[in-house]
């Protein structure tokens, strides 16, 4: 409720003063009642005006099955969904664990691997009434959805290697985001790469055109990719695409490389290195007047992670160590090459060895904000101070220099309404 809060200095009018009429401050606070909910127990009608809030705190029982999830249905109106773990935050922009942003009442969150205290926030883009709050542990999860378009396509192997990599990243990723709709604001053809038809439906989870096109022959730029268009607060990525050159992919074919290279770029559609400034996570950015200074990764689950394959050992700098000398399209938004070597991100894949995909990557992604699988890591270990292994003889180093998309980033809201626009 409203808790009058005053201040008052010298009381006792002791202290004599130039002014004394300024001693006195007071102030009106009003702190929104959290009532504790349970799982197994709806929450039934839920309502509120425009920008109103309703708090409620959740205690995972111990030995619970590790997924959560909470839906809000029925009634009319728009009501957005809010989860942060933990400590309670003072403003729901704070709540950043998960967050259903539909344009009704029907709103979905899940957390992978739930424990602890929850605290979910409910507020009402509009004025909403009749609304149920429903808590579950364990079931399935939410599949997120990678939809691809092919503008040009490749060879029936070269889509089913797109594909492959759609499937293994669905697999990493297995929140789902929410939805935006763009039938009264479309986004017109060619806006995020040329080819793009208009679009006008609703983009569920990210959608990525795929261009496979002669460009500058082999050894030239291989690839670009990128989002074009990011969902607000999150800059999770909505559209984006992924530009191949056609001789190159061919020759990658050949090589038996060409899964790997699809996977690192179709991560850069996803948000690795191309969102981590609008998030607040690349620290100390090298481009574009500050080549070779310790450029970095500050998110906590990708450090975890980095200590976990070896790092805690690594005295080079600030973890987790970003590519720094590479150049633009390639610094600041791989892992640093000379560190993490043949980790799948970084600047530079080694053929005829494998590219793991880390748990450092897969961390770096919870950190933007996706709920992932860090199960699906594939094994990955540094040995310092032995910071770069010489390559293995015969072995292709696969060049990506360049390959991160320079451009605006577009931020939507979930009915496509530009809310700005990230350079």
């Amino acid at each position: 409720g409203s808790h009058a809060l005053s201040i008052v200095a010298d009381a006792d009018d002791v202290i004599v003063e130039l002014d004394e009429t300024d001693n006195v401050v007071s102030k009106t606070q009003f702190v929104t009642l959290q009532t504790s909910v349970f799982a197994g127990v709806p929450v039934t009608g839920l309502g509120g005006v425009t920008d109103s809030e309703l708090l409620f705190r959740l205690d995972i029982p111990p030995g619970s099955p590790g997924l959560l999830t909470i839906t809000l249905s029925g009634g009319t109106g728009d009501v957005d969904l809010y989860i942060e773990g933990a400590n309670r935050p003072s403003a729901f922009p704070q709540y950043d664990d998960c967050r259903s942003l539909n344009t009704t009442t029907a709103e979905t969150c899940q957390i992978v691997s739930a424990s602890g205290t929850y605290h979910i926030a409910l507020h009402a883009f509009s004025t909403y009434s009749g609304t149920t709050m429903d808590i579950t542990l364990g079931g399935d999860v939410i599949p997120f959805n990678i939809e691809l378009v092919f503008l040009d396509n490749g060879t029936a192997t070269q889509d089913a290697a797109f594909q492959a990599a759609a499937d293994r990243w669905e697999a990493i990723i297995v929140g789902d985001v929410f939805d935006v709709d763009f039938s009264a604001n479309p986004i017109e053809a060619d806006d995020c790469i040329e080819g793009q038809a208009e679009v006008a439906d609703t983009v569920d989870d990210v959608r990525i055109y795929v261009r496979i096109l002669p460009n500058d022959g082999v050894g030239g730029v291989l690839a670009r990719a990128g989002p074009c268009f990011a969902r607000p607060v999150t800059f999770i990525p909505l559209i984006g695409f992924m530009d191949f050159d056609q001789a190159d992919l061919e020759k990658l074919e050949l090589d038996g490389d060409m899964l790997s290279v699809v996977l690192h770029e179709m991560g850069h559609v996803l948000g690795i290195g191309t969102i981590w400034s609008l998030k607040g996570l690349l620290q100390n950015p090298s481009q574009p007047d500050s080549p070779g200074v310790d450029t970095h990764f500050s998110g906590a689950r990708a450090i975890a992670a980095f200590d976990a394959a070896g790092g805690g050992s690594y005295t080079g700098g600030e973890k987790v160590p970003v590519e720094n000398v590479a150049g633009p399209g390639s610094a600041d938004g791989h892992w640093r090459e000379s560190v993490l070597d043949t980790e799948l991100m970084t600047p530079f894949l080694d053929g005829l060895v494998p590219n793991p995909l880390s748990a450092i990557t897969i961390q770096s992604l919870a950190d933007i904000g996706y709920a992932v699988d860090v199960s699906q890591a594939e094994a990955f270990s540094m040995v310092f101070p032995a910071l770069f292994r010489a390559p293995a003889v015969g072995s292709r180093i696969i060049d990506l220099s360049g390959d991160i998309r320079r451009g605006p980033i577009t931020v939507v809201d979930r009915n496509g309404r530009i809310v700005e626009v990230r350079r």
